[in-house]
């Protein structure tokens, strides 16, 4: 339990812009901490690296677990909380902070575990070089050719030259439903096959999944989840101009691998035309970052945020996702 008198400073933290009918358990919420927030600055926390922020639900005593994507002290700092439950828009939780008494981070907020229950990866992508840090702490990345690090979406994100750059974090066991989203911003000049995320070789009907944007040698701003067997293959698609380049956009595709369905998002809506999926395509094989695993159709543009949900998320859960920063 947090004892508020322990702390010199807190801040109550609203979510106001939560107005979706479902109840979303344990979700990880964005917050944005820098000094334009009323009644914050740095200079009252008790660590230079924020090792005594904690965060509570809103009885004002019960830990949240959090992580710290990047602390900046010059700027705006970003963190990720779990929040029990979005009903409404009147949930909130408290931040508190300068205790010299308090100035380990908790357990929770370095081990994984703000992630790892519901999370295959989260790759929040601000590194200059390898290792690339899976924050759920499963699939740390070692391995491919590595992009340079550029503003993201939230904090830092990573550029991608659209013709060498790629990150392969190994295999990655799907199972029988998974989300895969990333906060995208494709470059003006890319045309043809944009790729976000692959388990598969170029072709239509190869083993594995492919999300990627644009079809075949176009710039139609389709958002394509490509799945096949090596025999056949199904592919869900939304429509033309779903995603405009130059801007960031989030891109999601919730998957029944089993059902044989899925969903494709843009910034939280739906935009699915045709929602087919391969039931047998492989689901545990290598996943590449950026281009398909045998070496084509490269990303060229910004990544941040890149992340494989264990589940297949509800349509209100990708939307919330979508609105994260909006919400407080």
């Amino acid at each position: 339990m947090i004892s508020p008198s322990s702390f010199g400073s807190r801040m109550k933290i609203s979510f106001s812009g939560y107005n979706r009918g479902e109840t979303l358990q344990s979700f990880p919420m964005l917050v944005l901490l820098d000094t334009n927030r009323a009644g914050f600055s740095y200079g009252q926390f008790a660590s230079a690296l924020a090792g005594d922020l904690r965060f509570a639900d809103a009885d004002g005593v019960t830990p949240l677990p959090h992580e710290i994507d990047e602390w900046n002290t010059n700027g705006t700092s970003v963190v990720w909380v779990r929040v029990p439950q979005l009903t409404g828009s009147n949930d909130f939780i408290w931040a508190y902070w300068g205790n010299p008494l308090g100035v380990n981070p908790p357990t929770a907020s370095t081990n994984g575990a703000m992630w790892s229950a519901d999370h295959l990866a989260v790759w929040h992508l601000k590194e200059t070089g390898f290792p690339f840090a899976d924050s759920s702490q499963q699939h740390a990345v070692s391995a491919g050719i590595a992009p340079g690090v550029t503003t993201g979406f939230a904090g830092k994100g990573e550029i991608l030259n659209g013709t060498s750059q790629y990150l392969n974090p190994g295999p990655i066991d799907l199972g029988a439903a998974f989300t895969l989203s990333a906060w995208v911003k494709l470059d003006s000049a890319a045309t043809n096959i944009q790729t976000i995320l692959a388990n598969k070789a170029g072709g239509w009907n190869s083993d594995g999944f492919a999300l990627f944007v644009n079809s075949f040698q176009t710039a139609d701003g389709k958002v394509i989840l490509e799945t096949g067997n090596g025999i056949t293959g199904m592919t869900a698609v939304t429509g033309t101009s779903a995603l405009p380049p130059g801007q960031w956009h989030r891109v999601t595709a919730a998957v029944d691998r089993v059902g044989g369905t899925a969903r494709l998002y843009v910034d939280g809506i739906d935009h699915t035309q045709s929602s087919a999926v391969q039931p047998d395509m492989e689901y545990q094989a290598t996943v590449n970052i950026g281009r398909f695993t045998n070496g084509t159709l490269y990303f060229k543009g910004v990544l941040d945020e890149v992340r494989i949900e264990a589940w297949m998320a509800s349509s209100n859960w990708v939307w919330a996702s979508a609105m994260a920063v909006s919400l407080e």
